[in-house]
């Protein structure tokens, strides 16, 4: 048996059906994820800006038109929201005798340190990225979009979006640091990308 298509399920949602509407979300979650990390970066609220992606998707379903692929529309909705979301956020203050401890699921500081210094790192190298060049890293190799996938979305012939990936790696060699506290060589990382 096929799986469904994303018009079939897109159909199903409409009537309905919420299980069509999960293997929507289950299909695109990481488009979603890389298309907000695009415009917001390494984003504390990046979980509930995909939430509300969803949500948006969910309601709007129905003006999909299928002019374009289903994934081209939800990266054009997760875009937009970003993008107002970031323009309406403002910072959120908690007094620190009223806000509740946290509990950890992770398996100690140590990890958590290493954890954030990786993410840290990437999101250093990327940050040094400009518009286009970080949104066809993070389409590529976060979302594992195809070469021609990420040029639909972007609206933009497939050489375009090869010659903007091979430019945005150049750049990110560049970005690297010179020493390596993991004992990775540079020449190894470099080589790498």
């Amino acid at each position: 048996m096929n799986a469904p298509t994303d018009q079939d399920l897109v159909r199903r949602s409409i009537m309905g059906d919420g299980r069509a509407f999960a293997s929507i979300v289950e299909r695109h979650t990481r488009l979603v994820y890389a298309a907000v990390r695009s415009v917001t970066g390494d984003n504390n609220e990046i979980d509930d800006i995909v939430q509300e992606v969803f949500i948006r998707i969910y309601r709007n379903l129905g003006s999909f038109g299928g002019r374009s692929a289903l994934s081209t529309w939800i990266y054009s909705v997760a875009r937009n929201h970003a993008i107002n979301a970031v323009s309406r956020a403002r910072p959120e203050t908690v007094p620190m005798e009223s806000a509740a401890p946290l509990e950890s699921a992770l398996p100690g500081p140590d990890a958590e340190l290493e954890r954030r210094e990786a993410l840290a790192a990437l999101e250093r190298i990327l940050g040094g990225l400009e518009g286009r060049y970080r949104e066809v890293v993070e389409l590529r190799y976060l979302a594992e979009r195809r070469y021609d996938e990420i040029a639909e979305l972007l609206g933009v012939p497939m050489g375009t979006v090869k010659t903007l990936l091979h430019r945005a790696r150049l750049k990110m060699r560049a970005l690297l640091p010179e020493d390596d506290e993991c004992g990775v060589r540079d020449d190894e990382r470099r080589q790498a990308l």
